[in-house]
């Protein structure tokens, strides 16, 4: 499980053509920018510092989730049932409106 926010890559790993590896869900409302295969290669062609910068960014992302992952490998039971049980916290918390923006703006 892991958290991303404005600016981070989803599936990145389409772009050294791997399958991806889990499902996304989205938290909060907000915009995605996405390439076909077509439009990622005209963009190579067209734009490619930017198609540069984008593959740099997200290898640069892959790697702190290597390490991230890693880490996690390492944790002990008890850390891992500590999470769990954090994440069965927060889903309580979401089913009684904890994170619904539109409460938390009248508060």
């Amino acid at each position: 499980v892991a958290v991303y926010h404005a600016g981070w890559f989803l599936n990145r790993r389409s772009l050294v053509d791997l399958p991806t590896e889990g499902f996304a869900v989205a938290y909060e409302d907000g915009d995605a920018l996405y390439w076909s295969q077509t439009t990622w290669a005209k963009m190579d062609r067209e734009l490619p510092r930017m198609a540069e910068s984008i593959s740099k960014q997200a290898m640069k992302q892959m790697g702190h989730d290597i390490r991230r992952k890693g880490a996690e490998e390492h944790m002990s039971p008890k850390e891992v049932d500590r999470r769990f049980a954090n994440m069965r916290v927060a889903k309580s918390l979401a089913s009684l409106g904890f994170y619904n923006n539109s409460e938390a703006a009248t508060l």
